[in-house]
């Protein structure tokens, strides 16, 4: 005996050169008909149940042999699924899967579209030394893993992504908190002038890194910008002008951790 008893269950139905085995997925209980992995539509003739109680969408380990079709396990331990559409080929359903991509429980949407089996798989990872546990929203097309977003106790989001990446499972933290605005600042006729920028309350918990841009077509007139004082809450913009006229600059203050301005 292994330590998995779906092993052991196949273990126990030996494949002869006529049988299928392969995966499906539970269509309707009662009669019992399956729809196999990669397929559209499901089998036309019932299915024997070896497994014990099935739900509606549950994926199911199948064997077909001498015209029969035999249910001899599921994977994981799955509760009812609750069909939201029933259009052909177009279902969404919602259920919980027994283990997750983390081997967590997880609560999985799944839907036929476009001849592939796309999957959503929402679950709580463990918590970690410097997070308060996470939760990790997984997509899945035909049971590839194509991305993974995980938001921690922080309130961090991160993006993993695998099909079309340079670099599959690389981690992409998205900034924790940014903001954007236009800040006028009127010129000094040589001189350097300053306008004082607050930011959205409570936006910042550290000091953001922030970037400043001349809205002008006439830079020549600008022999120089920057900013300083920054803080959580804003800063001061500073410009020189060879004239008076008032000039608009965009800033972009970005946040990238929950502890960190960069990174």
């Amino acid at each position: 005996m292994s330590q998995n008893p779906f092993l052991d269950l196949m273990a126990a139905h030996p494949q002869s050169s006529s049988d299928y085995w392969g995966w499906a997925y539970v269509t309707s209980t009662n009669p019992l008909h399956v729809r196999l992995e990669g397929e559209t539509a499901p089998l036309l003739a019932r299915a024997q149940n070896l497994a014990g109680p099935l739900a509606v969408g549950q994926k199911v380990w199948v064997q077909i042999t001498s015209a029969r079709i035999i249910v001899h396990g599921g994977q994981g331990a799955m509760v009812p699924w609750e069909l939201v559409d029933g259009e052909a080929g177009r279902r969404v359903a919602i259920g919980t899967l027994g283990a997750g991509s983390e081997g967590e429980p997880s609560l999985a949407l799944r839907r036929r579209y476009a001849g592939q089996d796309r999957e959503a798989h929402m679950y709580v990872s463990a918590a970690t030394a410097d997070k308060l546990g996470e939760v990790g929203i997984q997509l899945r097309a035909d049971g590839v893993i194509t991305s993974r977003l995980y938001i921690d106790g922080r309130g961090q989001v991160t993006m993993q992504t695998y099909a079309g990446s340079s670099a599959p499972a690389a981690a992409r933290p998205l900034p924790f908190a940014m903001a954007a605005g236009m800040v006028a600042i009127a010129g000094g006729s040589g001189t350097t002038t300053s306008t004082a920028v607050t930011f959205p309350a409570g936006r910042f918990t550290e000091v953001p890194v922030i970037t400043m841009t001349p809205h002008t077509g006439a830079p020549e007139a600008i022999s120089g910008w920057g900013h300083s004082g920054q803080t959580s809450g804003g800063f001061t913009a500073y410009m020189r002008r060879s004239n008076a006229v008032t000039t608009n600059f965009h800033w972009l203050a970005v946040q990238m951790t929950p502890t960190a301005s960069t990174g």
